[in-house]
């Protein structure tokens, strides 16, 4: 990668040299485990078809999407995250079914899971319950599924062989697994072992190295538990903005294990505005460092834009540029995006079908702060920085259309925090 970076970015080095690090680390890791033969043949489980130009798409979740809704995204849409009907995929769609491990629940499930609640766990395993630090409450998430301890083998079998293979033998090619977080975002803190005594596991703290090691751990069974039945793993990760060296590192080893990863924080992550369109700064420059780490392991990953109003399709133009833009940045095989208001709809907007060729170059930052990648038709450029006034980038010679249809020559001014995608005439 071209690096023309300005000496001013102090704060991101020492979180910069843990991501690339672990990416040296891991890339060496799965190069020695990886033989000849395994190397040529390549994965036998499925994985998502990314076209080599244009905007490659996921769709996370189609419970708000018709069958024929579905139809006309045949051929835009490369993948779909806890997609609802198996037999209504387009046949160039790769599907995957959406659990989460850490809690008893599963979407259209074929078995009745939801006998085991509460009262379940306590009459017949009740050392499977995860509670919090009052050693009362269990942990849930979101609802009142039951939290589970996936350190207990028993556990692991029990759920993998409950809820999770049915959606196998269903002929799901795809598993997506919800909450694979690198921080105990749920507060979990211990269980009560057979005897009825605390054992205390975690500090029930956000960040807890020991609850992260555990998750990895987990991640690499249950994957190996999928790849032997030829079944690929996808697993969304969130981190918090301006995240520990260690929070890094950790949901980096994760995303080593998976197949398929859902960078739920995006660039224009939830309406958060940390500038006009999208993240800035050095949240914007963590953020990036660590897409482009997921896809150098060779992954793939589907980075989730979510737009600042109910209505994605009536979404600012400068924020919907703003994720296209930075998307044509970080592109590479594999890298996809899903850009909506919220989790379900298709959403048709015409900066979504933008082509501007193949990659010419690496992404190349720019002494301005502003960011520049060439493609074969045209160019992308990103300004992630908050200073005031904006920047002004000189043009490769020729002339080019932007996302608006407007002539550009010469030069372009860039907002703060935005960004253009520029097509050669």
């Amino acid at each position: 990668m071209t690096d023309e970076r300005s000496p001013d970015h102090g704060r991101m080095l020492s979180r910069r040299t843990v991501m690339i690090g672990a990416t040296g680390v891991l890339a060496a890791a799965v190069s020695g485990i990886s033989g000849g033969q395994a190397e040529a043949t390549g994965p036998s489980w499925p994985l998502p078809v990314t076209p080599p130009n244009g905007v490659a798409r996921a769709q996370i979740f189609d419970g708000g999407t018709s069958q024929a809704d579905m139809l006309t995204y045949a051929g835009r849409v490369d993948f779909t995250w806890g997609a609802r009907y198996l037999d209504w995929q387009p046949a160039d769609v790769l599907p995957s079914r959406y659990v989460q491990p850490e809690i008893v629940y599963s979407h259209n499930p074929p078995t009745d899971w939801q006998q085991y609640d509460l009262a379940w766990f306590q009459a017949n395993h009740p050392d499977w319950i995860m509670y919090r630090n009052d050693r009362t409450t269990p942990a849930y998430g979101s609802g009142t599924w039951v939290p589970i301890d996936l350190t207990n083998p028993a556990v692991r079998s029990w759920h993998f062989t409950t809820i999770i293979q049915p959606h196998i033998d269903l002929g799901w090619p795809v598993i997506a697994m919800d909450g694979m977080l690198a921080w105990n975002f749920t507060a979990r803190a211990g269980h009560y072992d057979a005897a009825g005594a605390w054992v205390q596991q975690y500090t029930g703290a956000t960040l807890d190295a020991q609850y992260a090691d555990d998750k990895i751990d987990y991640v690499q069974w249950v994957v190996g538990q999928l790849h032997a039945q030829g079944i690929a793993a996808a697993g969304n990760i969130f981190m918090h903005r301006a995240a520990t060296a260690m929070e890094y590192e950790k949901s980096l080893l994760i995303a080593a294990e998976l197949d398929i990863v859902i960078d739920e924080g995006g660039i224009v992550a939830h309406g958060l505005t940390h500038g006009t369109n999208g993240m800035a700064d050095q949240d914007w420059r963590d953020h990036y460092d660590y897409i482009r780490a997921i896809s150098a392991l060779g992954k793939a990953i589907a980075v989730v834009d979510e737009t600042s109003v109910a209505d994605g399709a009536a979404a600012p133009d400068s924020e919907v540029a703003y994720s296209v833009a930075n998307y044509f940045l970080y592109k590479e095989s594999g890298v996809m995006l899903y850009l909506g208001s919220h989790y379900g709809p298709f959403l048709e907007r015409d900066e979504l079908d933008t082509d501007i060729g193949v990659a010419a170059e690496p992404p190349v930052e720019l002494s301005s702060g502003a960011w520049r990648r060439q493609y074969s038709d045209g160019l992308t450029l990103v300004n992630p920085t908050a200073t005031p006034g904006g920047v002004t980038v000189t043009l490769p010679a020729g002339t080019y259309h932007d996302l608006s249809g407007a002539t550009v020559t010469g030069s372009v001014h860039l907002d703060p925090v935005s960004g253009t995608v520029l097509t050669r005439v």
